[in-house]
């Protein structure tokens, strides 16, 4: 079987159904123009009647298939099956050279000024012509008879070949692929007057990239292939299209010798637009170095360098990694010239906007950065690019955690990270200071930074600090400074070296440390409490502080000072008290010789053990005071409680080892009372006034709990104080109350008069802050007015209901076997009652700042024949003197100063009192007697406070006299 059977045979199976019946009726009604017919191929072209244009199909013998240009779409067709059948059985088949009357359309290509053209030629009966016409006008013509000419009967190739030529045959480069194409499906094409063989698939052109002077070449490759200038290449016979002949007219010229070269400033055209363009339809062979495409966004670049503590920071936008490009604001800098950057400067301009708004840089403007502030800066670069090993150096570790270790030799503080790893810790300089500049990191000492644990040093830095700056020479603190360390221990729970620790206990409990050694001249027998006073104050004198010896009035705090004197001791105390003080040394301790100087034929003894003197002396011969004492002790130390005073500023500057202070009313006016006492006894321990009150006094004034436990736990060392009720169980029991008195109505009238027509006046002049004399001379006169009418200016004549209710309360004090004290604050009270008594038949005796001989009066009342009524005043009678022999007190005018009625009260009820003691306050009812006795109760709650039921008061306040000048209320 032949080829041609195979494939008649495929066909004939392939036909759809009726479709070969169809054909055979085909085949007998077209003619056949058999173009080709060889072992390869058989070509036929079908003409049908009324058709200008043939279809072709083409029976590939070899392969068995077939191909065809008509539109239909069975496969096969009706003309396949058509043209298989005609040749099988050689129906209207004629050769297109066999018949007369038809001519056949040949194609000439011819090259025209380095291009291509294309000449149709019609041939008919051997003659050949040039061919203008179109051919639908041609087959038209003919067919009507308008024109004379052979038969032509053109494919759909010839019209295709005839659409993309001009009237001359020349044709574009974007049209070369489609031309050839067509051309190679005709039978009839020359080139340079022989067969050529056409190629519709496009050629792939060869280039070639070279380095030239300063730029590039690009250029055809000189592998034999010709190009014509509208896209046709000549490969030795075979033409075919360029596949560069798609692009711009421009670009094609690189495919012409000697090709185009480029300059080195358009390098980034050459690589991003022309190579790649080039690379679509050709192969570039790349025969020099091209610079290297850098197409990465721009970034900013923080490079860091360290110095101590201290960055230098150099913010770069830069392109690549490694930087290949920077920008900085002194322009650009590029580093390696082989690499192309593709920048982006929209990017750019928002990495700089962003540089000036969250960092406040500039790329390439270096800064510096030192301690905290390079911690914080770096921490904010954490979202950026970072080069340098100087970050680890600044990162941040945690928070710092104080260790403290309290020995005599001294405070070690430590701050180190929790854990302790090794070099996790910071210098306590550095942890310091940093905390007084307000700062909040340190450095570690192993690199890095950590947080400082403020909190902790807000409340201990300071005290710490002046803790510190104590130590000697040596960095060792004194003996007397160990309380102090103690107190720090304590409110930071610190760990305490074995010897601290008994020295904390020895303070805090006075009473176990067993019985003192007592001086061997000591001729007197201590009650235990007593020598636990003893024991204290020799463990303060041996500590070098001092202290306040606190006890209540009339247990015996001379006699515990006594103890501990030895050579040389200064005594200072007010001046009605100076025998006392010499008398009882001279009876307890025989042995040490006493100064005692005072009076008018004074002579200071330099030699003597004890030097006993005033405290007006004190403060007019500092002179004389300015030795060293071995000892310094104030009695009655209230007197030095104004720290301006002069009698206090001659107080601290005395040089003792040791200085004590004995009062039983350390707080007598207000807190600043107890601070001029302890900045006599131990200066360092509340620090300068300014700064006591800022931090503690005035909170703990106001009553702040917190302020008034930590004044509390601070100065309890320092102070040992004992009640009565705690320490003397032996002494009979203190009744006190108040006897009211209701004022006749000419006094009523009077006291009305003078507070009505001063309460206004007093009101603005407190809202206003102005003076406060005016308001205390209308409450000397109302006080006046409640105690007696004689005692007013002018002296009215009138009687006194409060005298009266005294007198008639001593007769009954007398009736039933008491024996009474009586104390004014005014000396012309007492100089009205004594004709009040004489009359009552009462004999008394009287104690005043006139009195010469104290002790004869004192002992006159002792004696159990004495007066019934002791006449006192306030002032010279309410310290320094025992007077046990009576057991009722009258306090005859109110004083809002609660400390110095104890101290009056104190002069019965005492040591040696074998009888319960009464105390009567002689209270007018509805006067400004009732708001002190308010005052008191404010005042008195403020002390117990601070000493844990110690007696105290304060002094007047403005907000104290608002309170005065209330108006009580009156029954309805």
């Amino acid at each position: 079987m032949t080829a041609f059977d195979e494939l008649f045979q495929l066909a004939r199976e392939s036909a759809g159904p009726g479709d070969w019946s169809k054909a055979v009726t085909l085949s007998r009604n077209v003619e056949f123009v058999l173009e080709r017919d060889d072992p390869e191929a058989i070509r036929v072209k079908l003409l049908e009647r009324g058709k200008p244009v043939g279809s072709v199909v083409q029976l590939n013998l070899p392969a068995c298939d077939w191909q065809t240009d008509c539109r239909c779409d069975e496969d096969p067709c009706l003309h396949v099956l058509a043209s298989v059948i005609a040749f099988k059985n050689g129906l209207n088949l004629v050769r297109a050279e066999d018949d007369p009357s038809r001519a056949t359309l040949r194609y000439r290509i011819i090259e025209h000024q380095s291009s291509l053209c294309v000449v149709r030629e019609l041939e008919h009966q051997g003659t050949s012509s040039l061919f203008r016409h179109r051919l639908l006008d041609y087959t038209a013509g003919v067919q009507s008879g308008r024109l004379r000419g052979a038969v032509v009967t053109p494919s759909k190739e010839d019209f295709q070949v005839e659409r993309l030529i001009d009237k001359d045959g020349r044709f574009s480069s974007e049209h070369s692929e489609q031309l050839l194409r067509a051309l190679a499906e005709l039978p009839h094409v020359t080139f340079r007057d022989a067969p050529v063989q056409i190629r519709s698939e496009a050629h792939v052109s060869e280039l070639v990239v070279v380095r030239e002077g300063e730029g590039f070449r690009i250029r055809p490759h000189p592998n034999g292939a010709y190009r014509f200038e509208n896209g046709v290449v000549l490969l030795a016979t075979v033409l075919a299209p360029a596949k560069e002949a798609m692009l711009d007219r421009s670009l094609q010229r690189v495919f012409d010798s000697p090709g185009m070269f480029i300059p080195s400033d358009r390098t980034e055209f050459l690589l991003l637009e022309l190579l790649p363009t080039l690379q679509r339809v050709a192969t570039v062979h790349i025969e020099c170095e091209l610079p290297k495409v850098l197409d990465e966004p721009p970034r900013a670049v923080f490079v860091l360098e360290r110095e101590a503590e201290e960055i230098h920071v150099f913010p770069q936008i830069v392109y690549g990694t490694p930087p290949v490009l920077e920008l900085s604001v002194n322009g650009i800098h590029q580093f390696d010239q082989s690499v192309l950057v593709l920048r982006d400067q929209d990017e750019e301009k928002r990495l700089i906007r962003r540089l000036q708004s969250e960092l406040h840089l500039q790329p390439g403007k270096p800064v510096r950065k030192r301690g905290e502030d390079a911690v914080h800066f770096l921490e904010a670069l954490k979202a950026w690019d970072v080069v340098g090993e100087a970050q680890s150096a600044f990162e941040r570790s945690g928070l710092l955690e104080p260790r403290l270790e309290v020995t005599e030799s001294g405070v070690t503080v430590r701050f180190a990270l929790a854990g302790d790893n090794a070099g996790s810790e910071a210098l306590a300089d550095r942890v310091f200071s940093a905390w007084e500049r307000q700062e909040r990191l340190v450095p570690l000492v192993s690199g890095g930074w950590a947080e400082i644990p403020r909190d902790w040093l807000e409340r201990y830095g300071k005290r710490i600090r002046n803790l510190l700056e104590l130590r000697g020479e040596n960095g060792k603190f004194e003996r007397r400074h160990y309380p102090l360390l103690l107190e720090l221990a304590d409110a930071t729970e610190a760990e305490l070296s074995s010897g601290l620790s008994d020295l904390r206990r020895r303070l805090n409990e006075p009473a176990a440390q067993g019985p003192p050694p007592l001086p061997g001249d000591l001729t007197a027998s201590l009650r235990d409490y007593q020598q636990v006073g003893v024991a204290w104050l020799n463990l303060m004198k041996e500590l070098g502080t001092g202290g306040i010896l606190a006890d209540d009035m009339g247990l015996g705090k001379t006699l515990q000072a006594i103890c501990i004197l030895e050579r040389p001791s200064l005594v200072v105390c007010p001046t009605s008290v100076i025998d006392g003080w010499c008398d009882q040394i001279a009876a307890f301790r025989p042995s040490l010789s006493v100064c005692r100087y005072h009076g008018a034929n004074r002579s200071f003894d330099s030699t003597a053990d004890v030097v006993v003197t005033s405290y007006a002396l004190l403060r007019q011969e500092q002179e004389t005071f300015s030795r060293a004492w071995k000892l310094a002790i104030l009695d009655e130390a209230q007197q030095i409680k104004n720290p301006d005073s002069a009698t206090a500023q001659a107080a601290f500057s005395l040089h003792a080892e040791a200085r004590f202070t004995l009062s039983g009313t350390p707080v007598e006016n207000k807190i600043a009372d107890l601070w001029s006492q302890l900045h006599f006894v131990f200066p360092e321990l509340l620090g300068p006034r300014y700064q006591f009150d800022r931090e503690l006094g005035k909170s703990a004034e106001r009553g702040d709990a917190d302020a008034l436990e930590r004044l509390r736990k601070k100065v309890g060392p320092f102070i040992l104080r004992r009640t009565k009720n705690q320490v003397a169980a032996e002494l009979p029991p203190r009744t006190e109350v108040n006897l009211m008195c209701e004022l006749t109505p000419e006094e009523r009238e009077r006291y009305q008069a003078i507070f009505l027509s001063s309460q206004e006046k007093v009101r603005q002049a407190l809202e206003a802050g102005g003076n406060l004399l005016s308001a205390l001379e209308v409450l000397l006169r109302l006080r006046q007015a409640c105690a007696h009418p004689q005692l007013l200016p002018g002296n009215p004549e009138g009687i006194s209901a409060k005298a009266e209710l005294l007198v008639d309360s001593l007769s009954s004090s007398k009736d039933a076997g008491h024996r009474s004290l009586v104390f004014s604050q005014w000396t012309s009270m007492l100089d009205l009652l004594e004709p009040e008594l004489q009359r009552a038949g009462l004999k008394f005796s009287r104690l005043d700042g006139s009195t010469k001989d104290r002790k004869a009066v004192v002992d006159d009342f002792q004696r159990p024949d004495g007066p019934d009524v002791m006449l006192l005043s306030l002032k010279a009678g309410g310290v320094g003197i025992t007077l046990t022999a009576a057991d009722h007190i009258y306090l005859y005018d109110a004083w809002w100063n609660p400390a110095v009625e104890a101290q009056a009260a104190d002069r019965a009820h005492r040591i040696g009192q074998e009888r319960p003691v009464l105390i009567h306050r002689l209270i007018v009812k509805e006067t400004v007697e009732e708001n002190i006795l308010k005052l008191q109760e404010t005042k008195r709650a403020l002390a117990d406070a601070i000493l844990e039921g110690g007696d105290a008061s304060g002094g007047l306040t403005r907000d104290d006299l608002r309170l005065l000048f209330q108006q009580p209320g009156r029954p309805g």
